[in-house]
C-alpha cells in the first residue's frame, strides 16, 4: 500500500474516532459541572505524559523550552483555538447539531486550500464534495427535527470557528510538512497544549475558586472519558491528521472526514436514543457514495 492510500486510510481512521468523541466531550463537561478547561487541560495532561514516556523510552531527545517558534504557531490553531471552541460548542450545541456543522469541514478546506496552497477542484469533485453535503445537511437537519433540537446560534458559531481554524492548521502544515518529523509535531502539539490550557485553567480557578476538581477528576467515569480522548482522539488522531496531510490534499482529508458524521450521528442514536428516520438513511447513503467516488476520482 503507497503512502496515498495510506493517507486515506489514516482520514478514515481518524474520522470514526472524532465522530465518537462529541459523545464523550458532552458527558465530561457535565461531569465536570462545565469546567471546559479542567476537560481540555486533563486530557492534554494524560496525552503529554503518555508521548514523554514513549520519547523516553525511544530515547529521542526532549527539549521542553518554548523556541521552537513553528511548532508554537500551529499548536495556536491546532489544539488550543481548534479544541477550545469544539469543546465549548459541543456542550452549547447538540451532537445532531454539531453534526450538521461537520459538513463544512469540507469547505473550510477547499477555501482555505484555495488561498493557501492554490489546490484546484475538478467539476466531478466539486460534484462529489456537493452529494457528500447534501446527505450531511438532510441526515443531521432531519435528526434535529426529529429530537426535537434548537439550534445553538453561539455554540454553531463557535463550532464553525474552530472547522476553520483547523482548516488553517492542516494548511500550515501542508506548507512545512514536509521538514518535519511527524513525531515532534505531534509532541509538540500536545505539549503546548497542555501548558496553555493548564495556564488558562489556573486563571479561571484563580477568578472563581472551586473545591470540586478533586471529586471530578477521581470519578471513574471522568477517567475512562479523559483516557479515550487523551489517547484516541489526541494522540491518534494527530498522528493520522499530520500523515494524512502530509500525503494527500487537505481537500481530500476535509472530504474523508464527512465519515464523522456518519459515525456521530449513529452514536446519537445508539447512545443518546434519538430517532432515526429513513430520510436520514438517505442522507448517510449519499454520505457514503460522495466519498467513494471522490476517492474514485483521485486514484
Amino acid at each position: 500500500m503507497d503512502n496515498k492510500k495510506k493517507g486515506y486510510l489514516a482520514t478514515l481512521l481518524m474520522s470514526l474516532i472524532m465522530g465518537m468523541q462529541y459523545i464523550f466531550i458532552k458527558d465530561l463537561v457535565k461531569l465536570s459541572n462545565n469546567n471546559v478547561f479542567l476537560v481540555l487541560s486533563s486530557r492534554f495532561f494524560v496525552a503529554f505524559i503518555v508521548m514523554l514516556i514513549i520519547f523516553l523510552i525511544k530515547k529521542r531527545p526532549i527539549d521542553l523550552s518554548f523556541k521552537h517558534k513553528e511548532m508554537f504557531k500551529l499548536s495556536f490553531y491546532n489544539p488550543v483555538v481548534n479544541f477550545s471552541f469544539q469543546t465549548i460548542g459541543v456542550m452549547m450545541c447538540p451532537v445532531t447539531t454539531v453534526s450538521v456543522l461537520i459538513a463544512l469541514i469540507p469547505i473550510a478546506n477547499v477555501i482555505v486550500s484555495y488561498f493557501m496552497l492554490h489546490e484546484k477542484l475538478t467539476i466531478k469533485q466539486a460534484s462529489c464534495m456537493a452529494i457528500c453535503i447534501a446527505g450531511t445537511i438532510i441526515a443531521s437537519v432531519s435528526s434535529s427535527v426529529n429530537n426535537n433540537y434548537h439550534f445553538a446560534i453561539i455554540g454553531a458559531a463557535l463550532i464553525i470557528m474552530s472547522i476553520f481554524s483547523r482548516a488553517i492548521y492542516q494548511g500550515k502544515f501542508k506548507q512545512i510538512g514536509k521538514d518535519v518529523d511527524l513525531n515532534d509535531v505531534c509532541f509538540y502539539q500536545i505539549y503546548y497544549g497542555f501548558i496553555i490550557f493548564l495556564i488558562i485553567l489556573l486563571v479561571f480557578m484563580f477568578l472563581s475558586p472551586t473545591h470540586q476538581i478533586i471529586s471530578v477528576i477521581r470519578n471513574i467515569d471522568f477517567i475512562y472519558g479523559i483516557l479515550y480522548l487523551a489517547l484516541l482522539a489526541t494522540i491518534a488522531v494527530f498522528y493520522l491528521n499530520n500523515f494524512a496531510v502530509k500525503n494527500i490534499s487537505v481537500i481530500s482529508v476535509g472530504l474523508m472526514n464527512n465519515v464523522t458524521v456518519l459515525v456521530s450521528t449513529l452514536a446519537g442514536i445508539i447512545f443518546l436514543s434519538e430517532t432515526f428516520s429513513y430520510i436520514q438513511g438517505i442522507g448517510l447513503i449519499m454520505i457514503l457514495i460522495g466519498s467513494l467516488l471522490y476517492y474514485h476520482t483521485k486514484k
